[in-house]
């Protein structure tokens, strides 16, 4: 699904996404935030008998001799921003650090692991776990499977398997579905994007910068009186080229989901991306359309595929 979540943070200068968003995880699986209450297990507590996953680590830092209570609090809150459903207490102690000054100093230090139980996993099926890319063939006037895309929980494509001979499916997924995707564009916090607000905490401007030059502007528009993104002004620069100036037009469907996406280069229509959804909203299809003379030619396709309970069970 597409990953159009607000961003709230401060106003102000462009501001670096950090290099993680979540430091303490140990293991690549999705724990979503939830209400339910995050249990403490102390030393020598005996867990529930039910399978469960380590996908945490968590350290809380204070001065000799502070009550655990101080440190314990801390512990619960970072396992609640990460979504674990429970904390083990692994140690508590005080140790020697060298300051950056030379110098000892003693501290206090609470660890934990934190973890996720089977029984609570029930999201999975919301997680894409490979996504189908198809390139239409005029000759033989159908679509061609020429790339299978893999992508992380975050919903960021790492991995591409290019399938066909001429390695167009390769060219595609950069050319096209990657440098228009709203996943990359506005969903990806990696640390070579930077991003600035406005007062309302909506994200008004992103950059994406490598190897030291920015390659990516984007300046994004909202519905007046509304948080609905309509319109991102969109610059894209490659070494050794000009800056390619562009348009991307959002419209949403009943579902409140995008359902249409317009492509404009200097005023003019080049492209249509249109979304199609399942009774869970979750994104089952989309379609490139090139215009050529103001006509709509089939193009690319992208079918998405997600998770089943068993695809991931046998972790725990």
């Amino acid at each position: 699904f597409l990953l159009l979540a607000v961003l709230f943070v401060f106003t102000g200068c462009m501001t670096n996404y950090p290099f993680t968003s979540d430091p303490y995880r140990i293991k690549e699986f999705p724990t979503p935030r939830h209400n339910r209450e995050v249990k403490i297990y102390f030393p020598g507590e005996k867990l529930p008998d039910k399978p469960y996953i380590q996908t945490h680590t968590f350290e809380a830092r204070h001065y000799p001799g502070a009550p655990i209570t101080v440190q314990v609090r801390q512990i619960r809150e970072q396992a609640r921003a990460a979504g674990v459903d429970a904390v083990i207490i692994m140690s508590h102690r005080d140790q020697a650090e060298l300051t950056r000054y030379g110098h000892l100093m003693m501290v206090n230090t609470l660890t934990a692991l934190g973890i996720k139980f089977k029984e609570n996993v029930d999201y999975l099926h919301m997680y894409r776990s490979i996504d189908q890319l198809y390139a239409f063939n005029a000759e033989k006037d159908t679509f061609e499977l020429v790339a299978n895309l893999y992508p992380d929980f975050d919903g960021q494509v790492k991995t591409v398997e290019v399938l066909d001979d001429a390695e167009m499916g390769k060219f595609y997924f950069e050319n096209y579905i990657r440098r228009y995707s709203l996943d990359f564009l506005l969903g990806d916090k990696s640390p070579n994007w930077r991003y600035k607000t406005k007062l309302s905490g909506l994200v008004t401007r992103r950059e994406y910068i490598k190897d030291g030059l920015k390659h990516i502007k984007l300046d994004l528009h909202y519905e007046p009186d509304t948080r609905k993104l309509t319109r991102i002004d969109a610059s894209i620069f490659n070494p050794g080229e000009v800056w390619h100036n562009y348009e991307i037009l959002l419209e949403f469907g009943p579902n409140k989901m995008i359902s249409e996406k317009k492509i404009l280069s200097n005023g003019n229509l080049e492209l249509i991306e249109r979304f199609y959804y399942d009774e869970k909203d979750r994104l089952l299809t989309s379609t490139y359309h090139k215009i050529v003379d103001g006509q709509e030619q089939p193009f690319l396709q992208t079918h998405y595929y997600y998770y089943d309970d068993e695809d991931v069970y046998e972790q725990f």
